[in-house]
């Protein structure tokens, strides 16, 4: 057997065990390791209007699917219906709004939600400027 175990921050895409059968062939094909950061798009499926990045947000938005993937390349091509997206505020700032949204046909279950601090309940303000 084979097993395929995953450093800090990567997570593994596709199988993660594979059997030796009795004519020296392994059962199937093992996957492979992305980082936490190559997660931002997702594999498209044969069905389902793929999704757009979901919006602006202050915060950290990390998207992430359970659907079989096929290749590295296919990984980061475009979002796909299934796909969930976990947003995460900077420290000392919470998420106001929903902290999550699922992907479905082309549209998303909820927009972006707001970080407010958690000091004073004010929306992040960003500046173009740095």
């Amino acid at each position: 057997m084979a097993l395929l175990k995953c450093n800090t921050n990567y997570i593994a895409v596709g199988s993660v065990t594979a059997f030796c059968e009795s004519n020296s062939k392994w059962n199937k094909k093992i996957g492979f390791f992305v980082t936490m950061n190559q997660l931002s798009k997702c594999v498209p499926l044969d069905s389902g209007k793929p999704c757009s990045q979901i919006g602006n947000f202050p915060g950290t938005i990390h998207y992430m699917t359970w659907l079989p993937y096929t290749t590295k390349e296919a990984l980061i091509t475009k979002l796909v219906s299934g796909t969930r997206t976990i947003f995460i505020c900077d420290p000392d700032f919470t998420v106001k709004g929903e902290s999550q949204s699922l992907s479905f046909d082309g549209r998303w279950s909820a927009e972006p939600p707001k970080c407010v601090s958690i000091w004073s309940g004010c929306e992040v303000l960003r500046s173009d400027q740095g």
